[in-house]
């Protein structure tokens, strides 16, 4: 396991507050490791480690702080291979693998999670590996894991454009008029790559970017190229995250680890 960085908020020698979350989000990139009191950071971690080795993140990670039982955790989220979007009235006509069979050609071995998004009247239902599932239902039986992308999405009801970016892809969505117009998830290489697709999927919904702005979250700040380009074609680029009067290492973190909250 390799640590990128590492973010402690308590002073040396405290103890974990009462109440407080152990949430562990894992990509196809890596993990974050967030603790959280009524969504105030108290610790986070933000690593990698290889894909077969999903089994060792949480023994890992305890090590870090023995003390505070890191290995409790409350709820695991996972970063899915593909998803869709599904309206309810559908899922009521057909199976869940039926429905996503017609967009996409599943993989041999799949798990699939199915997560209600309440203001869309819809539920999404994500590819993730079975191994990767088996895999954490072995490190624990009550280990709950849920959908990182659905979490993300569960959190966005407000109009208008939405984008969660991890190192390799990102996700859309575009609230209009009270209603879902668009959710999509794409694949990038590189910042080109980045704004053909995030721009196309804007502009496919007619709306121009430089007369509206895009609320984001996840791997990128306002220093990051990502985010500097993005200012160069919308009207205003905000920061979806939970409300911060902390640091600035503290405020960056409530929007980069916003779905994990």
């Amino acid at each position: 396991m390799n640590i990128h960085s590492e973010y402690c908020f308590l002073p040396e020698g405290a103890v974990l507050p009462d109440e407080t979350v152990k949430v562990l989000g894992i990509t196809p990139e890596g993990f974050y490791f967030l603790i959280h009191q009524q969504n105030v950071v108290q610790y986070a971690l933000l690593g990698s480690c290889p894909s077969d080795d999903d089994h060792n993140i949480i023994q890992e990670i305890s090590t870090r702080k023995p003390e505070w039982r890191i290995g409790e955790i409350n709820n695991v989220l996972l970063l899915p291979e593909s998803s869709v979007l599904i309206p309810n009235d559908l899922l009521n006509r057909s199976t869940e693998k039926e429905l996503i069979g017609f967009c996409q050609v599943l993989p041999a071995d799949y798990h699939l999670m199915k997560t209600k998004v309440d203001w869309a009247d819809a539920s999404l239902v994500s590819v993730v590996s079975t191994k990767t599932a088996d895999t954490l239902k072995n490190v624990s039986q009550h280990l709950r894991f849920e959908d990182l992308a659905a979490a993300w999405l569960n959190k966005i009801s407000q109009q208008g454009i939405h984008a969660f970016i991890s190192a390799s892809r990102f996700y859309i969505s575009v609230l209009n008029d009270g209603k879902l117009q668009l959710f999509n998830t794409f694949s990038y290489t590189d910042k080109n790559d980045f704004l053909y697709y995030l721009l196309g999927a804007v502009k496919s919904c007619n709306i121009e970017p430089s007369t509206t702005q895009i609320a984001i979250c996840g791997e990128i700040s306002p220093a990051s190229p990502l985010a500097q380009s993005l200012e160069n074609y919308f009207g205003a680029v905000l920061y979806d995250a939970v409300p911060s009067n902390g640091s600035p290492e503290e405020r960056m973190l409530s929007s980069m680890l916003f779905p994990l909250f």
